[in-house]
């Protein structure tokens, strides 16, 4: 149905602040129904029964909680005209003098005896966010100024269960809008999936919670311009239907309908009895200021080709929306004049080394650890992804928003555990497949996406650096993603220039390196001949996944070799990792265990403790612990099949896995035996190489 407006623009600004009435009111709307504007856009969308009872009541809690958390002031329009008769005014704010500024609804306040400053202030209501927001925290007495600009609520960061509690509500709310208002998800999608702030896996970043708050006339400045708000409704109440000014329109939005509606046209409320809580659910347009997701780099290494990188590389990554100043042009100090231009143009030109093992080398160490890095060679031409056509015919299209797809592959690396994520390295469309692969599987340097690890980029190969750099991060996390469904699409044999142009790519020299290359790591790949050379192929070996594994914690501790703050942090280690799904088996000395019985006795019920004596006899122990079990430090790694891989375990927002090497699980093939207590013993370096040599040396 259509909908004409009733007003011109300068009436709807005269009539801000006021209430709407009934009597302003020529269409009543309770049933499902989409309505369209005097253009044929989407004014919106109203649909009956989207929730159940019991799903409105698993809310309640938040709702309630949030809506009363603070008294707010800041409600501008929405508040009405100021009213000091108000019952929520602050104490110190009852009786100030009143100046009329600009609109009729806004007022200048000194506050007396509180501030010389003077402030905006409205009518106080009760009506909080729940999500993020990119304004700092501000009141009438104070601005916290130390608080960043963009950050999460205060009553979501106060109440975290109560604000998870509502995720998976608004989750629905984010498939329904999928399902009735699509292109108005796909616009909201894609704009919150590059950022930090966002609720769940909705598309929304922010929710307004309101009770008895009758709004009046407004419009929402601060929401996504090409999204759509939400409205859904809780508690018992008759009227408060939403209406939208211009068009004459009440809806009547009960506790289990859902209303998407276009919150930048003039609305309000009609009055209402009884209590009413409503939830207002959208995406704030300024959250584009408070940085993405990664704070990501592009690298590109390139050597005699300032012509080719501008029509490839940094052609498609402009098609793709990748802005100029995250882009990082790595060049040799004698070639500073022909790529200067890239400089002016807003790109950053860095300097490395010839060579291009050496110069991945260099960039890697440039940048801090963990730096989520976008690796891409100067001759690339486009990133094509395999998709569905029509029914059981497939194509490639480029993909579109090259940014959205880096940050989406670092969201699925973040939540492997995984340092390297990358794509397929043949274009053949009948070979790839719409899924991602985690076991050992070749990553061409072409592209691919890293969480920078300096000790995995180094590698002694020229020809096989790429095969080097995947088999040391499959090595080191236990697995890699590689989109199968992608392809790059570049020269890799016959484009002139390089950054390894001079190196003698000749048949012999070929062969000498992957034989080298099969001798050194032949338990992870073999070597396949070709017509007139030989190449490496990697073996299929699937991911390591520690939740499918049996963790031992060895704390041994004997004869008060620890205190309480030790056995304390590792309880909370232990309950950490159990929390997060692992299987943990302790084993403890029985002298230990009695020691510190009273702080034990929860694990001991729970899962038991073992006999330690059963691994190593405590004469072994006490001999050589500093060799083997170094005391409480909690940390774990797994070997198994020649490999050494450490867990990922600890996660917090602003530090990745964490994992020390105090605590050995050994698979059931490597039992420790005297031979290995020697060895390491005549080598008191406890890292992985250490590790990794001694598997060599006893075929373990």
């Amino acid at each position: 149905m259509n909908f004409n407006r009733n007003y011109t623009d300068d009436e709807l600004n005269d009539k801000l602040a006021d209430y709407v009435n009934i009597e302003d009111i020529e269409h009543f709307i309770n049933e499902t129904q989409i309505g369209y504007d005097e253009n044929g856009d989407i004014l919106f969308c109203f649909i009956k029964n989207v929730f159940s009872d019991e799903e409105i009541n698993e809310i309640m809690p938040t709702v309630e909680k949030a809506s009363t958390f603070i008294v707010s002031l800041g409600r501008g329009h929405a508040s009405g005209k100021l009213d000091m008769s108000k019952p929520l005014w602050p104490k110190g704010l009852k009786n100030v003098e009143l100046k009329e500024e600009n609109y009729h609804n806004k007022y200048t306040l000194n506050p007396v005896g509180i501030s010389t400053r003077k402030y905006k202030l409205n009518n106080p209501v009760h009506s909080n966010l729940v999500g993020y927001y990119e304004k700092p925290l501000v009141n009438y007495k104070k601005t916290i100024k130390t608080q960043p600009k963009c950050r999460q609520t205060q009553f979501s960061a106060r109440h975290k269960e109560l604000y998870s509690n509502v995720i998976p509500y608004m989750e629905k709310v984010s498939g329904e809008m999928e399902k009735n208002v699509p292109q108005h998800f796909r616009k909201q999608n894609s704009f919150i999936e590059k950022h930090r702030e966002r609720i769940g896996q909705s598309v929304f970043s922010t929710i307004t919670i309101n009770k008895n708050f009758r709004t009046a006339i407004h419009i929402d400045k601060g929401d996504f311009k090409d999204g759509i708000g939400t409205i859904t409704t809780a508690g018992d109440f008759s009227g408060g239907e939403f209406c939208l000014v211009d068009y004459k329109v009440a809806i009547d939005v009960k506790p289990n309908d859902l209303l998407f509606v276009n919150v930048h046209k003039h609305h309000a409320n009609l009055p209402f009895e009884g209590t009413r809580y409503s939830m207002v659910s959208y995406v704030r347009e300024n959250i584009k200021k408070c940085g993405l997701k990664y704070d990501y780099r592009v690298v590109i290494p390139s050597y005699g080709r300032h012509d080719t990188i501008r029509h490839k590389t940094l052609a498609m990554l402009e098609r793709g929306g990748v802005p100029k100043d995250r882009i990082d042009i790595w060049i040799v100090k004698e070639q500073l004049g022909d790529y200067l231009q890239y400089e002016i143009e807003g790109y950053r030109t860095l300097q490395g080394v010839k060579g291009i093992n050496k110069q991945r080398q260099a960039i890697s160490e440039f940048y801090d650890e963990n730096t989520p890095l976008v690796w891409f060679d100067d001759d690339c031409d486009g990133l094509f992804k395999k998709t569905e056509y029509t029914e059981g015919e497939f194509m490639d299209f480029e993909i579109k928003d090259y940014e959205l797809y880096f940050l989406n592959g670092f969201d699925k690396l973040w939540d492997s555990g995984y340092n390297l994520h990358g794509i397929y390295p043949i274009r053949n469309i009948d070979w790839r497949k719409l899924r991602i692969n985690k076991n050992l599987t070749f990553c061409a340097g072409a592209f691919r996406m890293t969480f920078n690890k300096k000790a995995y980029e180094i590698t002694d190969y020229s020809l096989l650096e790429d095969f080097a750099r995947t088999l040391n991060y499959f090595r080191g996390d236990g697995g890699l993603l590689r989109d199968e469904a992608v392809y790059v699409k570049a020269n890799y044999i016959t484009a002139k220039g390089g950054i390894d142009k001079k190196t003698e790519r000749t048949e012999k020299a070929k062969r000498d390196e992957v034989v080298k290359f099969n001798n050194e790591f032949n338990d992870w790949c073999k070597i396949v001949e070709k017509k007139n050379t030989c190449d490496i192929r990697l073996k299929k070996i699937k991911p390591f996944d520690p939740k499918n594994e049996t963790y031992f914690m060895f704390a041994c501790c004997a004869f008060g070799g620890a205190d309480d703050d030790d056995i304390k942090r590792m309880i909370e280690v232990y309950s950490s990792v159990k929390k997060q799904g692992f299987n943990i088996k302790i084993y403890m000395y029985l002298s230990t265990y009695m020691l510190y019985e009273p702080l034990l006795y929860d694990i001991y019920c729970e899962d038991g403790i073992e006999d330690a004596e059963g691994i190593i006899t405590i004469e072994d122990y006490i001999h050589r612990n500093h060799f083997i079990f170094t005391g409480i430090k909690i940390g774990m790694t797994y070997v198994k099949n020649n490999n050494i891989n450490k867990t990922k375990i600890f996660k917090t927002e602003k530090k990745r896995n964490i994992a020390d090497d105090s605590i050995i699980k050994f698979s059931k093939n490597a039992p420790i035996t005297d031979e290995l207590i020697k060895y390491i013993e005549c080598n008191r370096k406890f890292d992985n190489k250490t590790f990794i040599k001694y598997l060599e040396v006893f075929d373990i």
